[in-house]
């Protein structure tokens, strides 16, 4: 499966068309909260940073750009762009409520 269209459908969400017909919706902060790089996975896994504040900056995505055939990587508006979100892992992360289902 491989996404068709990524659109930033407004300020905090980007909507995914995928080859299937799926649209998913994927909430900036789910995707940013679940990078899979090593720095954010390493974070998570000690549970987080020692002082979790809120930087609006975080959560906005500056760009996104595809990966070879497999994968999408996204840029956020405080610099951290090494998250490679493959195509298995996004549709993973689908929060529309028939994928919560």
């Amino acid at each position: 499966m491989r996404p068709t269209s990524i659109k930033r459908s407004d300020q905090n969400q980007l909507t995914v068309t995928w080859d299937d017909g799926h649209i998913g919706k994927y909430p900036f902060r789910i995707l940013r909260d679940m990078c899979p790089c090593a720095t954010c996975k390493a974070e998570n896994d000690q549970g987080g940073s020692m002082l979790p504040i809120y930087e609006e900056r975080k959560y906005q995505i500056s760009g996104v750009k595809q990966v070879g055939q497999y994968a999408v990587q996204i840029s956020w508006q405080d610099g951290h762009d090494t998250g490679i979100y493959t195509f298995e892992y996004l549709r993973s992360l689908c929060a529309c409520e028939e994928c919560k289902a």
